[in-house]
């Protein structure tokens, strides 16, 4: 597989591959799926996933393939071929995945094997000889096979054995996990096997404690595979509406976050299931993730499930994931959900537009992940994901770049935690004294020796902290007031009370002050240090947003990131007015632009479109027709203009 442009190469053209992920009605999960396949209900199903435009189907492999003798299973292998087979007749590649609890949901309290426990799984010489058991049998037959489209080695490997990779002392360490991902790859490489690979990893290692460092997993891979599922945010910020902002931006941070060093990004497993929401909203959930997705970057999407689970085998999920029975686009009768009609809306929508014509330029601005990251888990997990979605509210295209990568591929840095060591914060003053421009905000924490460190670089002199009020206002600068807009910011609500954050207090040397408190003390600071500039807030703005109930739809706060590109070398050619509705913008190599307009509230939005160099004529992708410039969008509605140039 040849990638250009982040899109997989097919005739060498680039192409966008839309897949599924695929249990079958009948059997779920349960190990029935390759022991006593159907292969009626099978074959039917791989016709509709063709006739549904599918092109790769990614499905689970158990232990069992290989027996307690560490012998092959021929059953579970003949069943095997048999659907790649089906799926070959149909035109459709196929995605196997290392997806070892298969062997265990129908009697998830049966005693495990003793090589699949954590205290071995990862570290023992037994546990990776059935590991390379299983490799070696799929080699034998799938090394060079071309109907495989590429390999998941690991789908969630931290998961693998039940709960995280552990020490000897018990506690979670990522470091074994990013051995083991290692090694798997070698034998995986030293086995034959020509296809790409990737471990499919889900949210949680990025917000949960579970021995995963993503890096350490997306080093290793051929390119980037993200599992999210919004309605598992585990607390990343406060409860919100069903398709609301923050909940429908949650996967695309977490695909944005697991990329890494610009490897092509793909999104394995999504969606919500109807067990939890209605059809109607899985539906809107479908089409406002699967664009923003395309928006971001991604070169394929595989939302998770096919079809729902058979009525009749629901007792294998009676103590295991019962939300997993109503994941599907259709029903477990194969009639298909609202969710399918928004699938193929998109896919052909998508296949509509020459990807060897239009692309997403690569963002200018990046959030800049710091070296403790994990270290400080508890907090990061909170602020992170605000600080894109503010990015995002601001219309400021985003990747975001690690401690140890080339910062000067960026002209923007937000540091929405300043948790850093001193040879960060000594790269970072380097970054601005040769042009860059970073926004920094300040936590107050033990290890927060930012403020003071870097005093020269933000052109002030720090006195103390204080306690934030339980009500607390920001005036902005005219300067840095949106047009029609109001110069206060009113933070409340918060919890904690915002009694239990600090924001620091500093007299301004060669700093200019764009926004004060209602007591006349400086809350955002401007300063030019070398070449560049640098920005400051004095207080956790990112926590503070995260631990606000409806933060987004009631404080404004992405103005200061908006001000932050203000002194930025980037030149914003398109943006709007609504902070509700994404931007992608696609360059054409000829006379036209394609705009995506993707509304993240279940409301609908009015804006207006700021451009750089107003285009000749604005046009609808779709039908043709003319376009004013003062636009409505329904709730979570998504259109795109063809933008005729000058």
């Amino acid at each position: 597989m040849h990638f250009q442009g982040g899109y997989r190469l097919i005739d060498n053209k680039k192409q966008f591959v839309m897949g599924i992920n695929y249990l079958p009605a009948s059997t779920g999960h349960s190990i029935k799926f390759y022991t006593e396949p159907d292969f009626t209900e099978i074959e039917a199903d791989c016709k509709l996933m063709a006739s549904m435009q599918f092109k790769v189907v990614r499905i689970g492999l158990p232990y069992d393939m290989v027996d307690n003798n560490k012998n092959e299973n021929r059953v579970i292998t003949a069943n095997l071929e048999k659907f790649i087979s089906l799926c070959d007749a149909n035109k459709l590649k196929v995605i196997p995945t290392f997806f070892h609890l298969a062997s265990f949901q129908e009697d998830p309290k049966a005693a495990r094997p003793e090589w699949t426990k954590a205290d071995h799984y990862y570290t023992s010489d037994e546990s990776f000889m059935y590991i390379t058991k299983y490799m070696e049998i799929l080699s034998k037959y799938y090394a060079s096979d071309n109907r495989i489209f590429a390999w998941d080695v690991g789908n969630e490997p931290y998961w693998h054995a039940g709960f995280p990779a552990k020490n000897s002392s018990g506690v979670p360490d990522r470091t074994i996990m990013t051995a083991y991902a290692k090694k798997l790859v070698s034998k995986f490489h030293t086995l034959g096997f020509k296809q790409p690979l990737t471990f499919g990893a889900d949210h949680a290692s990025i917000v949960q404690e579970v021995g995963a460092d993503i890096v350490g997993l997306m080093d290793v891979s051929d390119f980037v595979s993200s599992h999210f599922y919004s309605k598992y945010n585990y607390d990343m910020f406060k409860f919100e509406e069903i398709n609301s902002f923050r909940d429908t931006y949650f996967g695309t941070y977490i695909m944005k976050f697991s990329q890494h060093n610009d490897k092509p990004l793909a999104c394995f497993e999504f969606g919500n299931s109807t067990m939890q929401i209605s059809e109607e909203n899985q539906a809107i959930y479908q089409r406002v993730l699967s664009y923003s997705c395309f928006v971001a970057g991604a070169n394929s999407l595989l939302p998770w499930a096919f079809c729902d689970i058979d009525p009749n085998v629901r007792h294998l999920y009676n103590n295991y994931a019962q939300q997993e029975l109503e994941f599907g686009l259709l029903r477990a009768d194969k009639s298909p959900k609202p969710a399918a009609k928004e699938l193929q809306d998109f896919i052909n929508t998508i296949n509509a537009i020459d990807l060897d014509k239009y692309s997403f330029a690569k963002p200018e601005a990046a959030i800049y992940v710091e070296k403790g990251y994990y270290d400080r888990l508890s907090i990061n997990f909170n602020i992170y994901p605000n600080a894109y979605m503010l990015a995002r509210a601001a219309n400021i295209p985003v990747s975001f770049v690690r401690h140890d990568e080339d910062l000067s591929r960026y002209k923007l840095l937000f540091i929405p935690n300043g948790l850093l060591t001193i040879e960060e914060m000594d790269r970072i003053t380097s970054f601005v004294e040769q042009g860059g421009t970073v926004y920094m905000s300040f936590n107050k924490n033990i290890h927060a020796m930012a403020p003071g460190y870097l005093q020269n670089l933000f052109g002030f002199k720090l006195l103390d902290y204080r306690r934030m009020p339980n009500i607390f206002e920001v005036f902005l600068n005219e300067e840095n007031t949106p047009e029609n807009g109001d110069n206060c910011l009113v933070f409340r609500g918060m919890e904690p009370p915002p009694s239990t954050y600090t924001y620091y207090k500093i007299e301004p040397k060669s700093a200019e002050i764009i926004a004060r408190d209602r007591n006349d003390q400086p809350v955002i600071s401007v300063n030019t240090y070398g070449k560049g500039c640098a920005i400051a807030c004095m207080f956790p703005v990112e926590m503070v947003m995260a631990r606000t109930d409806d933060a987004f739809q009631n404080i404004p706060a992405y103005i200061f990131y908006s001000a932050a590109l203000k002194y930025s070398n980037i030149k914003q050619e398109v943006s709007a007015d609504n902070p509700f509705v994404e931007l992608g913008l696609m360059k054409g190599t000829g006379s036209e632009n394609l705009l995506f307009l993707i509304n993240h509230e279940p409301s609908p939005q009015s804006l207006m479109l700021i451009f750089e160099q107003e285009p000749k004529s604005i046009n609808d992708f779709k039908t043709g027709s003319v376009v004013e410039n003062n636009l409505s969008l329904d709730a979570n509605e998504v259109r795109i203009l063809r933008l005729m140039l000058a």
